[in-house]
Order: C-alpha cells, then sequence, then structure tokens
C-alpha cells in the first residue's frame, strides 16, 4: 500500500473517531440525566440515597426549577468536580428542613441559565421535605481571593457559578453569585392582601438593585 493511501487512511478514521467522541460526549450527558431523574424519583419515594449508577459517589437531593426560563436541575448532593460534571452540586452536606442553600455549577453546562436570572424571578426547590419558593433579591460578583463566598442564612438560597460566563478558562477567582429569599406568599399561602404587597415591595427593590449591579459592572 502506497504511502500516501496510508495517510488518507489515517486521517479519514481520526476524522470518524473524532465525529463519534462528539457524538457520544452529549449522549453521556443525555443518558446521564436520565438515570439522575430515576434516581431522585426513588429518593422521594423511599427517603434513601440512590446512586444514579453503581460507581457514582453522590446522589441526587433536590430539584430546581425556574418556571420563567422553562428550565430544571436536579442538585447532587456536593459540589466535587467529580460531580460538578453532571449537574450542580449542594455545598454544606445534605439539606436540612428550612435551612439556607448553597448550590454550585459549571457556567458552560448546566449553570449557564444563571446569566439569564433577573430580580423577582420564582426558584423552585423540591426535594424530601417538600417544596419551597424562592424570589431572587440579589445579584454578585465575588472574589474568592478577597472573601469565602457569605453562607447562606436561614430561608435563603444561593447560586454561584464562574465568571465570567464567557471565559474559555476554567476556574479562576471570580464567582457571579445570586441569593434568592424564601417566598412568604408561599409561607403563608397567598392568600393575606398585605404578603402579596409585601412582596411586590420587596421584588421592587431586588430589581433596582439589580440595575444598580448591572451598571456597575459595565463600568
Amino acid at each position: 500500500m502506497k504511502p500516501v493511501t496510508v495517510i488518507r487512511w489515517l486521517a479519514t478514521g481520526g476524522g470518524v473517531l473524532m465525529l463519534l467522541q462528539a457524538l457520544w460526549i452529549p449522549a453521556k450527558a443525555e443518558l446521564a440525566q436520565h438515570l439522575i431523574a430515576n434516581a431522585y424519583a426513588a429518593g422521594l419515594s423511599d427517603g434513601r440515597p440512590h446512586p444514579p449508577w453503581p460507581w457514582a459517589d453522590t446522589w441526587p437531593v433536590a430539584r430546581l426549577s425556574v418556571p420563567r426560563l422553562a428550565r430544571e436541575s436536579y442538585v447532587l448532593a456536593d459540589a466535587s468536580g467529580r460531580t460538578l460534571a453532571f449537574g450542580p452540586g449542594l455545598i454544606g452536606g445534605p439539606p436540612a428542613a428550612g435551612a439556607g442553600l448553597s448550590v454550585a455549577g459549571h457556567r458552560d453546562t448546566h449553570f449557564a441559565f444563571l446569566g439569564e436570572l433577573r430580580a423577582g424571578d420564582e426558584m423552585i426547590w423540591e426535594d424530601r421535605f417538600g417544596t419551597r419558593r424562592f424570589r431572587l433579591q440579589r445579584r454578585q460578583i465575588a472574589d474568592v481571593r478577597q472573601h469565602q463566598l457569605a453562607t447562606p442564612g436561614s430561608g435563603e438560597l444561593q447560586l454561584s457559578t464562574c465568571w465570567p460566563l464567557t471565559d474559555w478558562q476554567p476556574g479562576g477567582p471570580l464567582r457571579l453569585v445570586w441569593t434568592a429569599v424564601e417566598s412568604d406568599e408561599a409561607a403563608l399561602g397567598g392568600s393575606a392582601t398585605s404578603s402579596r404587597v409585601t412582596v411586590g415591595v420587596r421584588l421592587q427593590n431586588a430589581q433596582e438593585m439589580d440595575s444598580v449591579i448591572r451598571r456597575g459592572a459595565h463600568t
């Protein structure tokens, strides 16, 4: 066989392998999400941890939804590098009923939608304790070289990812942090007029704060 023919065969084979790899990665991610969803449903049924596959060292603990964006993510039990490859991870161990929640995720996959969030967006957290509803209130850019991210208080939900969202280099010291507060409407059933007025005022203040932060980020 001529050397040129061999080179052509090798080039063709390499191209086929690259194509198969490109197709396999999204297929693997889709399969993983299906297995994680099944494990989450099993955990709701019996209240026990269910790893999505036999060798997994994590398991889904909650489902996080953003109705306005029609987004839904399964939150896994820790925020290690291995875990974040398959979904956002809960920082600080298993969630307790009514406790503050901190969740981290990769900016180029499961938490890419953090750039689309707006103050006032509703966040729905579902776990074995029930359903909690939050409203986004504040957005900030934090530098982890200067201080650690603040621990969310009771009734708060914190979402974080690397910043800038479009930076091609992994890691980096900056974090985009969104903080949501548990909705009074959810706690009171939304029946009291005073509760709706209070929430409306809070949302207005949150939107003003978000506007100020966004202007500051461009100066």
